[in-house]
């Protein structure tokens, strides 16, 4: 979410340089444990240079300084809602028993309490925790010219 709202801002509004941009991340256990982090968008081919750097400088300031208050104020808010609203689903809770039942993770126990524990330090020391593994790929898809 951090990512979302400061690419948002950088790379879309400040740029002009996509329509949009979309970090999102994956912890799993097995077969072991690991965690993927992934930023999506599109844009000219020409700018994707300049970009990535934007993106690469943004992800190295939230590591040494964290999300500033209203950011994290903002985030804290959509994920309070989000977790109201996905109650109401079966596909919430599907998922939810899938995960408890397959790793004896309970994704809902505490969960708003857990969310409101959360601060920028925490989030800051988790993006540095991610840069520190060194082992960052860039993926490049572009289209072909035809002739």
């Amino acid at each position: 979410q951090t990512l979302d709202i400061i690419y948002t801002e950088e790379v879309r509004e400040k740029e002009g340089g996509t329509y949009g941009v979309s970090a999102g991340g994956e912890l799993t256990k097995a077969p072991k444990e690991q965690l993927v982090l992934q930023i999506f968008y599109q844009t000219d081919p020409a700018k994707k240079d300049h970009l990535n750097g934007i993106i690469d400088r943004q992800l190295q300031k939230v590591a040494a300084e964290g999300p500033t208050a209203e950011h994290l104020q903002k985030i804290k808010e959509y994920m309070l809602k989000k977790y109201k609203d996905n109650q109401k689903e079966n596909g919430y809770w599907l998922g939810n028993l899938d995960e408890y039942f397959s790793t004896g993770i309970d994704n809902t126990k505490d969960y708003e309490a857990t969310i409101n524990a959360v601060t920028a330090k925490d989030i800051q020391q988790f993006a540095a925790d991610i840069l520190k593994q060194g082992n960052k790929i860039t993926v490049v898809l572009t289209v072909p010219e035809t002739k």
